[in-house]
C-alpha cells in the first residue's frame, strides 16, 4: 500500500472570539507561529486520525479559540500557557468550525494548543484528505494551499 500525502499549512486557521463563533473574518488576537502534525492514514480505511500541536502568539487575553476544522471530529484539546495546561471544552458551529472554551482567561503571550482529532477520507471529491484507486492499490492525497 502506498501513501501520497501533503500536509496543508492552511488546514487550521486560528482566531479568538468571545461568546459566539465567528461569522466571516478571522480575528487577530491569536496568531499561529508553528504547526506539528502527526497523522495515521490507511488508504483502505474510511477515516484517519491525528494530533496537531499549534504554537500560538496571543496578543490579547482570551477564554476561547476557534479554528477551521471542516468535517473533523475533535476528541480532545488542551492549551499549555503560562506554565499551566488547561483542558478545552469543545464547541462546534456547523460542520466547518470548532472552538475550545477554557475554564479561565489565558493572558497574552506564547501558548501551545494540542488537539486530537479524527477525519473522514473523502472518496467522492478532492476536498480534504481524499483517496483514489489505481489498479489494486488505494492512494491517499491532500491538496496543499498557502495560508496568508
Amino acid at each position: 500500500m502506498r501513501i501520497v500525502l501533503s500536509l496543508p499549512v492552511c488546514a487550521l486557521l486560528m482566531f479568538s472570539l468571545e461568546a459566539e463563533a465567528p461569522k466571516f473574518r478571522l480575528g487577530d488576537a491569536t496568531r499561529p507561529t508553528r504547526y506539528r502534525l502527526a497523522l495515521t492514514v490507511n488508504p483502505d480505511a474510511a477515516t484517519y486520525s491525528g494530533t496537531v500541536e499549534i504554537d500560538l502568539q496571543l496578543s490579547a487575553a482570551l477564554s476561547e479559540i476557534w479554528l477551521n476544522a471542516h468535517d473533523l471530529t475533535i476528541h480532545e484539546a488542551n492549551l499549555a500557557a503560562g506554565g499551566k495546561t488547561l483542558p478545552g471544552r469543545v464547541l462546534t458551529e456547523g460542520k466547518h468550525l470548532s472552538g475550545f472554551a477554557f475554564e479561565h482567561q489565558v493572558e497574552p503571550g506564547v501558548a501551545t494548543l494540542r488537539i486530537a482529532f479524527e477525519g473522514k477520507v473523502n472518496h467522492k471529491s478532492s476536498a480534504g484528505l481524499f483517496k483514489m484507486k489505481d489498479g489494486d492499490d488505494w492512494y491517499a492525497f491532500r491538496q496543499i494551499c498557502r495560508a496568508g
